[in-house]
């Protein structure tokens, strides 16, 4: 993580205060500049870099005179009284042959371009005829440099009606909040910090900096944080000696659209979810709930079963042969018991979600792609048979088959056939998209819980979940319930623009253009995790932002943000805190659009999950 300041002003006058002058901060910023130039520009090109009255205008007229002698430089000014520091560097570059102008002229063929006109401090709109310069500045194919903050963006990284489209921007001392908001995303560039004469550590806190992994310890001086790709802690299995139970239990409410809850759960399983469930709003039961006795005996059978399948190396070809539980509170029975409806192989996975089972062969109709591995069959009663994959798939869409002499279901004559759609009307079983997602009644045993992905206008007691950690997200921010758990510490919420605005109660404008602040506020004033979406998504938590700026178009698309709730839960079941889950997360989804190989236009959400072997 890197710290990000909204303004830079007292670390200047601390710098000045330690003796550090103002000229030998602006002498070091302009080497930054001018060594960003010679690495871009031919020498022997025209310069031209355009002023206004401030510090960023000295900064521009230094870089400059370092220039000149190797390149043609000129000074535009766009004001005419200059401050005491821009005015001196005005002085000392002329001395040396830079020269002035007032009028731009696209004739003049300029090489390159250096803005120096407003600083991030800007107040108001653009005025009309500089932003006229700026747009016929950035419509030419030259190589354009801004110091500190493109022209036009303001300490909030908002647009005053227009900016200077920089290519590169080097900013003074530290990097600056604003540069990292969605809206200056296509006016920054690359950007990069200058060293003014000491570390960008030591220019932000003095000897007493110090940045803790999650950003919840920092120094006096406070600041916010920028997320990077090196700072993802991924999942690990540090332990051979293991059991799915190991690695939490992710359960996904399912409403209206079953696609939404579908992408979640795989998602969940991709990062590492020991067992993931969905649960359908329309078959909740909020009475099935065991006591803590017939949790524990329950627990205790599937540790006793768990020990003789690792004893004996899996089931395998001898799987007959075993006593298996009968008692209704187990889930381990027979597996020629005439009373099962529903066979589902949880940990009978391909290779792409890190398990599956060996060569062997379990029961007659299976392909080589199960058998004697470690894993067990989890038995659901009273629900009907799903078709069982026999051949290794892509974990999302793979072939399917059936067990030998088992019935299915095909859920789009069954619609038809009750006169359903969807599976929304009565008398049609809805089924998770994936064998290796459960179908639960209940929430029972779940580590975490994800509401909102597809649940649309569905009717769910969020009550239900109040004692879980929860991921929030889409449709529930639409519900007043939802309320009641913005002070919960276990809670993640992950609104877009829009559902915040619903959240806040204000205009979708109004959080576009305050996406910052009102983020802050919101987390200083509630408990709650907040993952606001956009083109850089930010966390924000206890006052402090974490922004993620490495985002790509591709994950422009309906359902990526499903995908980012089953990243999330799926973390958060295995005992990652809440800040720690939304942090990683984030930056999990942002790695696995990276890692997709195709057009941008291309990817689709069913892409995004299987990227994230890749992460």
């Amino acid at each position: 993580m890197k710290p990000l300041y909204i303004s830079s002003k007292d670390l200047d006058l601390a710098a000045v205060n330690k003796g550090l002058t103002e000229l030998v901060l602006q002498e070091n910023a302009a080497v930054a500049l001018a060594r960003k130039i010679r690495k871009n520009v031919p020498k022997n090109s025209r310069i031209l870099a355009i002023c206004g009255s401030g510090n960023n205008a000295a900064d521009a007229i230094a870089a400059l005179r370092m220039l000149q002698g190797s390149y043609k430089c000129e000074v535009m000014l766009t004001k005419e009284n200059l401050n005491q520091n821009a005015q001196t560097q005005l002085n000392i570059a002329i001395n040396y042959g830079v020269t002035t102008t007032t009028k731009f002229y696209e004739s003049k063929n300029y090489a390159a371009f250096v803005d120096g006109v407003f600083g991030s401090g800007l107040k108001g709109e653009v005025p009309p005829e500089i932003a006229l310069l700026f747009d016929r500045i950035n419509r030419l194919d030259t190589f354009k440099l801004s110091v500190d903050t493109p022209s036009g963006i303001d300490e909030e990284g908002r647009v005053r009606g227009a900016a200077f489209c920089a290519d590169a921007t080097v900013s003074m001392g530290v990097l600056k909040l604003g540069l990292f908001s969605d809206m200056a995303k296509d006016f920054v560039g690359k950007v990069s910090v200058a060293n003014l004469g000491v570390e960008s550590a030591l220019f932000g806190e003095g000897d007493k900096f110090k940045v803790d992994k999650f950003g919840e310890k920092h120094g006096k001086q406070k600041c916010d944080f920028l997320l990077e790709s090196e700072d993802l802690i991924r999942p690990k299995r540090n332990f051979k000696n293991c059991h799915k139970g190991d690695f939490g239990h992710a359960f996904v409410v399912c409403g209206e659209m079953d696609g939404a809850a579908n992408l979640a759960s795989l998602s969940a399983l991709r990062v590492g979810a020991g067992r993931v469930s969905m649960v359908f709003c329309d078959e909740f039961d909020s009475t099935a709930v065991q006591s803590q006795k017939e949790k524990s005996k329950e627990l205790a059978v599937r540790e006793k079963t768990a020990n003789v399948v690792k004893s004996t190396g899996g089931f395998g070809d001898s799987a007959k042969n075993f006593e298996f539980s009968t008692d209704k509170n187990a889930n381990f029975i027979d597996i020629n018991d005439s009373s099962v409806s529903e066979v589902k192989f949880e940990n009978g996975f391909d290779e792409s979600f890190g398990g599956g089972f060996n060569s062997g062969g379990f029961g007659a109709g299976f392909s080589s792609g199960f058998g004697g591995g470690v894993g067990f069959v989890e038995i659901d009663r009273g629900v009907a048979g799903v078709e069982i994959s026999s051949e290794r798939g892509d974990g999302l869409n793979g072939a399917r088959g059936r067990k030998e002499g088992a019935s299915s279901v095909d859920s789009e004559k069954d619609a038809a056939k009750s006169g359903g759609e969807g599976g929304k009307k009565s008398g049609v079983v809805r089924e998770p998209k994936s064998i290796s997602v459960m179908k639960k009644r209940s929430f029972e045993g779940a580590t975490a819980v994800s509401v909102g992905s597809g649940l649309g206008s569905a009717e769910f007691d969020l009550a239900s979940v109040a004692n879980l950690p929860c991921v929030l997200d889409a449709d529930v921010f639409y519900k007043k319930e939802i309320l009641a758990f913005l002070d919960k510490k276990d809670t993640i919420l992950t609104p877009h623009p829009k559902e915040f605005a619903a959240l806040l109660g204000v205009s979708t404008r109004e959080v576009v253009e305050n996406r910052f602040s009102l983020a802050r506020k919101f987390s200083r004033e509630h408990k709650a995790v907040l993952v606001l979406k956009g083109a850089n998504p930010l966390i924000a938590y206890a006052g402090v932002l974490y922004v993620a700026h490495t985002g790509t178009p591709v994950l422009a698309k309906g359902g990526s943000g499903d995908v980012l709730t089953g990243i999330i839960v799926g973390l958060l079941a295995q005992g990652y805190s809440p800040l720690e889950a939304a942090l990683n997360g984030v930056l999990m989804h942002i790695e696995a659009a990276r890692a997709f190989k195709g057009n941008d236009f291309s990817m689709t959400p069913e892409d995004l999950v299987e990227c994230l072997r890749f992460v």
